[in-house]
Protein backbone atom coordinates (compact mmCIF):
# COMPACT_ATOMS: atom_id res chain seq x y z
CA UNK A 1 0.00 0.00 0.00
CA UNK A 2 1.48 3.45 -1.18
CA UNK A 3 0.94 6.56 1.14
CA UNK A 4 -1.89 7.87 -1.47
CA UNK A 5 -3.78 4.43 -0.98
CA UNK A 6 -4.56 5.43 2.81
CA UNK A 7 -7.93 6.60 3.85
CA UNK A 8 -10.41 6.34 5.83
CA UNK A 9 -11.49 3.09 4.74
CA UNK A 10 -8.48 1.26 5.35
CA UNK A 11 -7.25 3.09 8.54
CA UNK A 12 -11.13 1.73 9.97
CA UNK A 13 -9.74 -1.76 8.49
CA UNK A 14 -5.92 -1.53 9.69
CA UNK A 15 -7.12 -0.22 13.52
CA UNK A 16 -10.69 -1.93 12.92
CA UNK A 17 -12.21 1.65 15.17
CA UNK A 18 -15.57 0.05 14.27
CA UNK A 19 -14.98 -3.24 16.17
CA UNK A 20 -13.45 -1.74 19.58
CA UNK A 21 -15.36 1.32 19.53
CA UNK A 22 -18.97 -0.10 19.51
CA UNK A 23 -19.67 3.58 18.34
CA UNK A 24 -18.53 5.42 20.53
CA UNK A 25 -15.17 6.02 18.81
CA UNK A 26 -14.28 6.60 15.32
CA UNK A 27 -12.03 8.48 12.77
CA UNK A 28 -13.33 11.67 11.68
CA UNK A 29 -13.00 12.76 8.00
CA UNK A 30 -9.42 14.33 9.13
CA UNK A 31 -8.16 10.95 10.38
CA UNK A 32 -8.33 11.74 13.70
CA UNK A 33 -9.69 9.47 16.54
CA UNK A 34 -12.59 11.20 17.84
CA UNK A 35 -14.90 10.10 20.75
CA UNK A 36 -18.90 9.98 20.67
CA UNK A 37 -19.99 9.41 24.07
CA UNK A 38 -23.47 9.27 23.57
CA UNK A 39 -23.33 7.11 20.44
CA UNK A 40 -25.46 8.44 17.58
CA UNK A 41 -26.92 10.80 20.18
CA UNK A 42 -24.43 13.09 20.41
CA UNK A 43 -21.66 15.29 19.20
CA UNK A 44 -18.16 13.85 19.10
CA UNK A 45 -15.05 15.11 20.67
CA UNK A 46 -11.78 15.27 18.41
CA UNK A 47 -8.82 13.56 21.06
CA UNK A 48 -5.83 15.34 18.81
CA UNK A 49 -7.73 18.39 19.82
CA UNK A 50 -8.01 17.52 23.62
CA UNK A 51 -4.20 16.70 23.66
CA UNK A 52 -3.63 19.86 21.90
CA UNK A 53 -5.32 21.71 24.26
CA UNK A 54 -3.85 20.17 27.27
CA UNK A 55 -0.37 20.49 26.31
CA UNK A 56 -1.29 24.70 25.37
CA UNK A 57 -2.26 24.18 29.21
CA UNK A 58 1.23 22.86 30.43
CA UNK A 59 -0.73 19.49 31.55
CA UNK A 60 1.76 16.48 31.76
CA UNK A 61 1.28 13.26 29.89
CA UNK A 62 0.24 10.88 30.29
CA UNK A 63 -3.37 12.36 30.44
CA UNK A 64 -5.95 10.38 31.50
CA UNK A 65 -9.63 11.66 29.73
CA UNK A 66 -12.55 10.78 31.08
CA UNK A 67 -15.54 10.30 29.17
CA UNK A 68 -18.41 10.33 31.70
CA UNK A 69 -21.41 10.39 29.86
CA UNK A 70 -19.89 7.84 27.96
CA UNK A 71 -19.91 5.66 31.36
CA UNK A 72 -23.29 6.82 31.94
CA UNK A 73 -24.36 5.96 28.42
CA UNK A 74 -23.46 2.12 28.66
CA UNK A 75 -24.86 2.00 32.44
CA UNK A 76 -27.58 3.03 31.13
CA UNK A 77 -27.76 0.85 27.96
CA UNK A 78 -26.71 -2.18 29.98
CA UNK A 79 -29.60 -1.47 32.54
CA UNK A 80 -32.55 -1.43 29.62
Amino acid sequence: MTKTDWDLEAANATYNVEGWGSGYFSINPNGNVIAKPLQEDGGAIDILEVVNEARSRGLGFPLVIRFQDLLRHRVECVNR
